[in-house]
């Protein structure tokens, strides 16, 4: 569940494809970032290709005044329906389906040495917290 995102289009013969983007577990890290906020770099460079996240740069207060700035992503309109409907397998209670969300409640990428983080989660944090997550942030990700 949520290995891959699935983009739907119709061709002018009124018949709907289903383009598959390949890259594995696309779906796993395009929840992360909305709920833990971070993504790896391969995995923040497949989702912009896709056109789930743009870049965004953020600039926040970290300890003793000093600003720390941030190559970031911000989550698309599309991203936002991938999520809710990725999310709405909460509802189904079946022990794989459950374990897999189980998953998900996990940061897959909190022991990556560098992320990409999402530009509405850098908002929330401290000062000291910031400057956690600014000693982890991927720098130039889109050309790494």
């Amino acid at each position: 569940m949520g290995d891959m995102i699935q983009a739907f289009h119709h061709s002018s013969h009124g018949a709907t494809t289903f383009p598959t983007c390949l890259t594995p577990d696309l779906g796993l890290a395009l929840v992360n970032l909305h709920l833990h906020g971070c993504a790896d770099v391969a995995a923040a460079r497949a989702l912009h290709a896709i056109g789930l996240v743009a870049p965004a740069s953020f600039s926040g207060p970290g300890p003793r005044g000093r600003r720390l700035a941030f190559a970031a992503v911000a989550l698309e309109f599309q991203a936002h329906l991938e999520i809710g409907d990725i999310l709405q397998g909460r509802a189904i209670r079946h022990r794989f389906v459950q374990e897999a969300f189980l998953r998900m409640d996990l940061d897959q990428f909190a022991g990556a040495e560098a992320v990409v983080f999402e530009h509405g989660y850098l908002e929330r944090l401290s000062p000291e917290e910031l400057a956690a997550a600014h000693r982890r942030s991927a720098r130039g990700w889109r050309t790494d």
